[in-house]
């Protein structure tokens, strides 16, 4: 059904592309048109040429809030669409049980509800609805998932998965130090080598300020400008974090972990 069927329907004159827009958009993707932002220009064009009105009367549209709603409400009734209100959010993270139960992807429950809701006559909710409806479902399967996995276990059964997840993060611990030992070591004549360099430009420095020389010239009697900028870049690869323990290193890990702790 093209728009200018439902011509005869609406008011006519500068209203009429907003009224047929809203009608586009209710159609489908099924949703609102925003308020503070206008139609595809493209779209808008389209309706534009078929009722036979410029495109620009547009803005003249969309200054009347009232109007806007009373289209709203004229092309839900005509169309047999209703509003997403709050007692439609349960049912339909619900509706996602058995979806969820089986894939944690977003855009996969994403467009099981979109489709439901579509079936049902409900206006699609803003993104970020969607995306908490999805959210929720994904906690609720692994809510479910759980308890299926961790109710039939004996206290005998929960008390050795302990002791196997203290035994593995133990060893990820010893390994994350003896990491962060080695490649210490192995880096020990860089660093040293480094702390020798910077300690000659600092005395350099040093006798330069007592003699009212220029800096700049002092580094470069102990080493040319632009090894000294390359020796900087060498030294902040050779750096330890900051509060030089192993910890940061602890992350390589994450895999190993995962494995097994969802």
């Amino acid at each position: 059904m093209g728009v200018v069927a439902l011509q005869p329907a609406c008011r006519a004159g500068l209203h009429a592309p907003g009224f047929h827009a809203q009608l586009c958009y209710l159609r489908f993707p099924g949703v609102v048109l925003a308020a503070d932002a206008p139609p595809f220009a493209p779209l808008l064009r389209m309706v534009a040429a078929q009722i036979k009105v410029p495109p620009d009367v547009w803005s003249q549209y969309s200054e009347r809030a009232e109007t806007r709603r009373e289209h709203l409400l004229e092309l839900q009734a005509l169309l047999g669409l209703k509003s997403f209100t709050t007692q439609h959010y349960r049912p339909a993270v619900y509706g996602l049980d058995e979806l969820a139960w089986q894939t944690d992807k977003g855009i996969v429950l994403a467009a099981s509800l979109v489709a439901s809701l579509r079936r049902q006559s409900l206006l699609l909710p803003t993104a970020d609805v969607i995306e908490r409806i999805c959210a929720e479902a994904v906690t609720r399967a692994n809510r479910r998932i759980h308890a299926a996995l961790t109710d039939p276990l004996s206290a005998a059964h929960r008390q050795r998965l302990d002791d196997l997840h203290d035994r593995i993060v133990g060893k990820l611990f010893n390994a994350a130090r003896s990491r962060h030992q080695e490649q210490f070591q192995a880096s020990g004549k860089a660093i040293n080598d480094k702390v020798r360099l910077y300690g000659r430009i600092g005395q350099a420095l040093l006798d330069a300020k007592r003699s009212g020389g220029d800096p700049f010239a002092a580094i470069e009697t102990v080493i040319p400008w632009e090894r000294f900028e390359a020796s900087v870049g060498e030294a902040l690869k050779l750096a330890q974090p900051e509060g030089f323990d192993f910890l940061h290193r602890i992350g390589e890990s994450y895999a190993t972990v995962r494995r097994y702790a969802p």
